[in-house]
């Protein structure tokens, strides 16, 4: 843990300030005698090697050409991340329709299957990422039916719910399509892991990557921001939409990270839920 006086990357500490987001590991600013400030995240919350396995994440992204801070340190317990300069001033309209775009780059560069190399982590949770040639059963068995099942196993899904979630898994072909390709996805991309400076976006952090449909990732950004309808048509305008993304696929979509949230925040997420399945008449 970076402290006054103690050591990193072969520096001394000189002052240290705890920074706001971090829910799951102790998150600080470390300024060192060298002059470099540094982002430390410490702790062993989560699931075992969380750290190691964020770290890589951020190398393949940076990889992509995606912004995202440089990985200077990484241990079981602690990563050490270059400074980003920001001003948490969120984005604002323009600074939406450039990540959009950007976004949109990314979603453009063909995958070779579905889920990843290595299974990831989402929040404090496992994000299995087994090979796959077709995004509805991937979808169906890994960001539908697994989280569901393990929401259930942990009490925070009731079982009618849970056999709603079933019925339109079994019925998944009549709403989704298969995209073009697989594409590389942030995986969770909500307004506070978009770090920002004069309404821009300048990079993203906390990534929970995997190869899927790029409309998970749109459905996700709707949900808790950083995107409005304004963004989805910047981002159509680099990577149209397929008919019918909304509402029925938004919904379909947005049932991933509701589920994430049930599982970590309780079942305040549960109406959520059940809202889109009704829109869905399931």
């Amino acid at each position: 843990m970076a402290e006054p006086g103690g050591r990193l990357l072969g520096q001394r500490v000189v002052a240290v300030r705890r920074l706001g987001g971090g829910c799951l590991f102790d998150v600080r600013a470390a300024d060192l005698a060298d002059g470099r400030r540094v982002v430390v995240k410490s702790g062993r919350r989560g699931i075992p090697g969380q750290l190691a396995i964020e770290a890589r994440m951020l190398g393949d992204l940076a990889s992509a050409g995606v912004a995202v801070p440089r990985v200077l340190d990484a241990g079981e317990s602690e990563l050490v991340l270059e400074w980003v300069d920001h001003d948490g001033s969120g984005l604002d309209g323009a600074g939406r329709a450039r990540l959009a775009r950007d976004v949109a780059t990314l979603h453009a560069q063909p995958r070779p299957s579905f889920g990843y190399a290595y299974d990831t982590v989402i929040g404090a949770l496992a994000q299995p990422n087994p090979a796959a040639d077709r995004w509805i059963a991937f979808f169906r068995a890994e960001r539908l039916a697994e989280p569901a099942r393990m929401a259930g196993a942990e009490g925070v899904l009731d079982a009618g719910l849970h056999r709603r979630l079933d019925t339109l898994g079994a019925r998944l072909e009549e709403f989704l399509d298969e995209p073009p390709h697989p594409s590389l996805l942030h995986g969770d991309l909500w307004s506070g892991n978009v770090l920002a400076k004069a309404g821009s976006p300048v990079a993203l952090i906390d990534p929970a990557i995997y190869h899927g449909h790029p409309e998970i990732e749109l459905a996700f950004a709707l949900l808790f921001g950083p995107f409005d309808r304004a963004s989805l048509a910047a981002y159509a305008s680099e990577r149209p939409l397929a008919p019918g993304f909304e509402p029925t696929r938004r919904a379909i979509y947005q049932l991933y990270p509701l589920l994430v949230h049930l599982r970590l925040f309780g079942q305040s997420y549960a109406r959520a839920i059940a809202d889109r399945l009704d829109l869905l008449r399931i």
